[in-house]
């Protein structure tokens, strides 16, 4: 325990950030459904001498760039709003974002870039882990934990093995939900024929006149990879709000993630990939879910975070 308090205070919050100051770029587009929009980040030429700047295409709808800004690890944080519904966004430079919201349901991603043609592999430090959760919105404690979880694991294989930990948060309409992926090489061979762990951290709140009805948080990956490893697996029945922690082994690598999920259950989302939360409660709610990826030689291994949730009056 010592080893993550260390940690934290070596590199607290309020360190001073990196002077590179950071240049965005790319696209937001709107497709045939308002509220739907994407954007790339990417350091850019020129990076540490021209100011921010923000590419947009718009069609049938806007987006609003409200904040963006670089941590000390080198992370990027962009917040985006469209309507009544704000998404922030934690993850390498390079990530992709994308964000989709209804009368009823919100979702935000964040995507982050191929290592695997980056010319070398660049793990993340366990200090990412931290800032990436803090800056979505978890709390001290929680990012701590997830920090614990991801390294449980590590210790396992080899220390510095964290590909990527982005992390994404949606707010507005009726509550707010957050997700953290930390993404480690469980196996990474230099043919590029990997197997990816996941560890999903994913938690929700009404906003006290609505209520959540749905809360999910999962990974997906490009076309040619493979979930092979998963949890949960089924629809798990909750009579009252308890600690649940999912776990899995792979290749002699044991990996977990832990949350507080309340009535009515959990369950595996599309795909097999992460973790479900359905009910109707105003207790802050988890999913909580682990998996691991196949990814061959040849394919992309750019994790997506994925949140979502629902809403109703009533339920």
């Amino acid at each position: 325990m010592m080893r993550y308090r260390s940690i934290v205070e070596r590199h607290p919050n309020g360190r001073p950030r990196v002077a590179t100051r950071l240049a965005l770029s790319g696209a937001l587009v709107f497709g045939a459904a308002a509220g739907v929009g994407v954007l790339t980040l990417s350091s850019g030429a020129g990076a540490t001498t021209a100011a921010p700047r923000l590419s947009l295409m718009r069609q049938n709808g806007a987006s609003t760039v409200v904040s963006q800004h670089r941590l000390s690890g080198g992370q990027a944080v962009v917040v985006l709003r469209q309507g009544d519904v704000t998404s922030t966004f934690a993850g390498p430079i390079g990530s992709t974002l994308s964000t989709t919201h209804t009368s009823h349901e919100a979702e935000a991603s964040v995507t982050s870039p191929n290592t695997k043609t980056a010319g070398h592999v660049k793990f993340e430090s366990a200090r990412t882990v931290y800032e990436d959760a803090l800056a979505v919105g978890f709390t001290k404690t929680e990012a701590l934990n997830i920090l614990r979880s991801a390294h449980v694991s590590l210790s396992q294989v080899v220390p510095d093995s964290i590909l990527a930990s982005p992390c994404a948060n949606v707010s507005g309409g009726g509550g707010s939900s957050k997700s953290c992926t930390v993404e480690t090489g469980i196996q990474t061979p230099a043919n590029g024929d990997w197997y990816l762990g996941n560890q999903i951290s994913t938690t929700g709140q009404d906003d006290g006149f609505s209520e959540l009805d749905i809360l999910s948080g999962w990974t997906s990956y490009p076309s040619g990879n493979t979930t092979v490893e998963w949890n949960p697996q089924s629809y798990t029945s909750e009579g009252n709000c308890k600690t649940v922690t999912w776990s899995l082994g792979f290749d002699g690598i044991g990996i977990s993630e832990s949350g507080s999920v309340c009535p009515s259950a959990e369950e595996p989302t599309s795909g097999d990939n992460g973790g479900k939360w359905v009910g109707c409660d105003g207790a802050p709610e988890g999913a909580p879910a682990v998996n691991v990826d196949h990814s061959p030689a040849g394919t992309s291994d750019a994790v997506t975070a994925n949140v979502k949730m629902g809403w109703a009056l009533g339920c």
